[in-house]
């Protein structure tokens, strides 16, 4: 895999997620996942991001139906219905600034950041895979956002995830913003 220089991940992070910043996630809006969303219950998705169960995929064309409190209910393309659960304690931010994470008026897929990625990394985010060399933006794509209180900032070299409620595992980048490791 190429190397790369990634001299801001802030820079990164806002050109990648550039499209959900433009216009608020409102309720009958047609949106586009921009991360792999993991779920074992389309109707209890929890935003702590547990990596179990099937894969609701990057770019996926949704309708948003309803935010209600900490409730985010929206439909696939295939008519299944999602119901987002948003955890405060697990994310940081508000409900918005955690919709403008996750959906996007335009796909990602036909973005830059999306396009510039070697096919590797395109293969691993189809199938929910980080593996080493991959770039914290890949890495988001295919594992979503980490829960906030177990990484305070995705600047931060060192993520965590929950596989489920008892397992984690650890994303480990070099000073360039490149996976070392997975445990």
């Amino acid at each position: 895999m190429k190397k790369r220089t990634i001299t801001g991940a802030a820079m990164v992070f806002s050109a990648l997620f550039m499209t959900a910043a433009q216009a608020e996630v409102a309720v009958g809006g047609d949106y586009f996942t921009q991360v792999n969303i993991w779920y074992e219950k389309p109707e209890k998705i929890q935003s702590t991001n547990f990596h179990t169960g099937e894969i609701l995929p990057i770019g996926t064309p949704v309708k948003m139906l309803k935010i209600e409190g900490n409730s985010i209910q929206f439909r696939n393309e295939k008519g299944v219905n999602f119901t987002l659960i948003y955890n405060p304690k697990h994310s940081t931010g508000t409900i918005k600034d955690y919709l403008e994470k996750m959906f996007s008026e335009k796909s990602i897929l036909e973005g830059k950041e999306y396009k510039k990625l070697s096919k590797t990394e395109k293969d691993n985010i189809s199938k929910g895979i980080v593996a080493e060399g991959m770039c914290k933006s890949a890495v988001l794509m295919a594992y979503g956002y980490p829960p906030s209180h177990k990484t305070k900032s995705t600047d931060l070299n060192t993520w965590i995830y929950w596989l489920s409620r008892f397992k984690t595992t650890e994303v480990t980048f070099s000073a360039e913003g490149l996976v070392t490791l997975v445990q």
